[in-house]
């Protein structure tokens, strides 16, 4: 756990294959961003999206992305098209109130952190680490 180069490697590796690629990308998008590499976690997320635009835990990521790179609006309409997203489902299985939840134990850290602040519009918030402790961070 925390390898964050040797995951990205073994992501990337596996987005080559049809059936693993949007899960791989999207668990690079997740490692790119714990890694402290927002824009190109964006980006991925970006190119994920444009393939299956119903892809909701990667909408949701890409909010709290978009929410620490300083791009409030931007983070907002990702959050109001997860709402809105599959019939509403998005915003069932996603709304305000239960959306760290059910990213927690899957997300890294500090994406998990970054969900969480921007769900309640905070520059700091915690998320328990690989180490089991938690761990505050600064957006």
């Amino acid at each position: 756990l925390g390898d964050l180069s040797a995951a990205r490697a073994h992501f990337t590796a596996a987005a080559r294959d049809p059936g693993m690629q949007a899960i791989a990308l999207a668990n690079l998008a997740l490692a790119e961003f714990e890694s402290g590499d927002n824009e190109e976690a964006i980006r991925v997320a970006r190119q994920i999206l444009r393939r299956d635009a119903s892809f909701l835990d990667m909408r949701a990521a890409l909010a709290a992305f978009l929410y620490v790179d300083g791009r409030l609006a931007d983070a907002e309409g990702e959050w109001d098209a997860l709402q809105e997203a599959n019939e509403g489902m998005g915003g069932y299985l996603y709304s305000r109130t239960t959306a760290v939840d059910r990213v927690r134990n899957r997300w890294p850290p500090r994406a998990t952190a970054a969900l969480t602040a921007f769900l309640t519009l905070s520059s700091k918030a915690s998320a328990q680490g690989y180490d089991m402790q938690a761990h505050e961070y600064t957006f």
